[in-house]
């Protein structure tokens, strides 16, 4: 009995698993839900005699408990209570992947992702539908610092990370596991994720690229001739888009007008990037001011509006935007101190060291730590799935990989 109700609760916990992954883009709820569920039903799967905390791991836990400490000087209840419940999933999203690792093995491994990859799929296909459905508007809209809207409601560029790893993740798929119609998926995520052309994921997908390739170069040269050729790919591509991809090519001629606007220091209003430019300026005041322990959880955005404000800034109060880059924004909440955990974690895999890093946890890493300079993770629902349950999940693929059964 004892091992058949064992079963039921491994099963129903991959069935939870499944539901999460496929719930990411289309509901908040069912995702909210389905993460607290697994949290719940792995508590009793942990193996109490072999456990091991993380490094990584930990520092997630001491980051959450200064967040829980921040509540002696929050000045607003309300939002550090929302802030708390955000990043809660921080430590308890990778219970299952950490301590209830034997539960998951190699065949369900190959499920879960190929879940992610065609969820992202489906997404990313209707939106581009969506797209042409809506050509000239949209179009325009791109023009004036405007998204494309995503299906299902996702934060365009937080979903470009998602398409981008998606297309690196289907890959490593169809290698690992022999599976050919994935390199379709993937290349059908990069059409998608051109069209849909957010630059955060655009740019992060060719920095990942490049970044993998000198890795590759450097864990074994004879990767070297493979090597070459993608990167003239990977060079043309974009070129290519540029002149057959509409989205793409007003994508490229907004940023190059929010750049001569941030160089000129011209009416930021509107402009994504100036925009962006103007509150990492303010941020950074904020952390001059107090640079040891910052404002604290749930007070940045009081704070942000002063210093605005003393700043004679031009922007309206709807441009008025929290900063973008997540070692700025962590600098003014948390001060040095918090800035230091922080770079702690984001770099904790390098103890394990480059070459034991499996090349799906590799391309997260860096497409995150490229994210974090343009998109705070750590302050959203889908950001915080990628640097908790993505992280984790991807950390460990070696030793899931190789889990026959489980």
């Amino acid at each position: 009995m004892q091992n058949n109700s064992h079963n039921f609760n491994i099963n129903l916990l991959k069935a939870l698993l499944i539901i999460f992954v496929a719930s990411i883009p289309f509901s908040r709820a069912v995702l909210s839900i389905s993460g607290l569920s697994i949290f719940v039903l792995s508590l009793p799967l942990i193996n109490t005699k072999k456990l091991q905390f993380d490094k990584s791991y930990l520092l997630l836990v001491f980051l959450i408990l200064v967040c829980f400490a921040d509540y002696f000087r929050a000045d607003n209840i309300v939002q550090w209570k929302s802030e708390i419940l955000i990043k809660l999933p921080l430590i308890l999203l990778p219970i299952p992947i950490i301590f209830a690792q034997n539960t998951l093995e190699r065949t369900f491994l190959k499920f879960l992702l190929i879940t992610f990859i065609i969820t992202i799929l489906v997404s990313s296909s209707i939106s581009v539908i969506n797209y042409f459905l809506n050509f000239e508007e949209l179009n325009k809209l791109v023009l004036q610092s405007k998204n494309i809207p995503i299906s299902g409601g996702m934060h365009h560029i937080t979903f470009s990370v998602y398409c981008a790893i998606a297309v690196f993740i289907s890959i490593f798929i169809a290698v690992d596991y022999k599976i050919k119609w994935m390199y379709l998926a993937a290349g059908i995520n990069l059409i998608n994720l051109h069209i849909l052309s957010a630059r955060t994921g655009l740019a992060g997908f060719y920095f990942a690229s490049f970044t993998l390739a000198i890795i590759l170069i450097f864990k074994n040269k004879q990767y070297l001739k493979f090597v070459l050729p993608s990167i003239i790919l990977l060079i043309l591509f974009p070129v290519i888009a540029f002149f057959t991809v509409k989205s793409f090519k007003n994508r490229a001629i907004n940023t190059l007008d929010d750049i001569k606007t941030t160089i000129n220091q011209t009416d930021a209003n509107y402009k994504s990037m100036a925009m962006r430019v103007e509150a990492t300026k303010i941020a950074w005041k904020i952390f001059i001011k107090n640079p040891i322990t910052g404002v604290g959880t749930g007070n940045l955005r009081k704070q942000m509006d002063i210093e605005y404000e003393l700043q004679n800034t031009n922007l309206f109060l709807e441009n008025r935007i929290l900063p973008h880059n997540q070692f700025i924004l962590e600098a003014a909440t948390r001060g040095i101190l918090g800035l230091i955990q922080f770079i702690l974690f984001i770099f904790s895999p390098l103890l394990i060291g480059i070459k034991k890093l499996s090349y799906p946890f590799l391309t997260l890493w860096v497409l995150i730590i490229f994210g974090l300079l343009f998109e705070c993770f750590f302050e959203r629902q889908h950001g915080i799935i990628l640097v908790s349950f993505f992280w984790f999940l991807l950390l460990n693929y070696n030793k899931f990989l190789n889990n026959i059964k489980g």
